[in-house]
């Protein structure tokens, strides 16, 4: 099936990039230096590794995306893609919430 010299390119929505190479970054720091860290004996800096992903992805993604807003790939969120976010930052929120609440509880009952 040949393509359509017409046809418009692919449109993505608006932080596509940036979400994608930030969830990619988490992953590849992640398993790529826990072994290393283990191996040190520095568990402790464990918790880091994420952080670290989510910075080059986020660093990435940006890169990635402005290229692709200059060459006219990029589309705003329609309102599905808007609700879905909206959810999505509640839902991440209210486990936080949750998160945050269990962990001082947990921390005032042993101390």
């Amino acid at each position: 099936m040949k393509e359509n010299p017409q046809s418009k390119p692919k449109q993505f929505p608006k932080g596509h990039f940036v979400n994608k190479w930030m969830a990619i970054g988490m992953g590849i720091f992640t398993v790529a230096f826990f072994p290393v860290l283990i191996a040190l004996d520095k568990v402790n800096l464990i918790a880091l590794l994420p952080a670290f992903g989510m910075s080059i992805g986020i660093s990435v993604g940006l890169a990635i995306e402005k290229k692709q807003e200059r060459l006219g790939n990029i589309r705003p969120l329609n309102e599905s893609e808007k609700r879905k976010k909206r959810i999505g930052v509640f839902v991440g929120t209210a486990i936080l919430i949750v998160g945050i609440i269990t962990f001082v509880l947990v921390y005032y009952k042993y101390n």
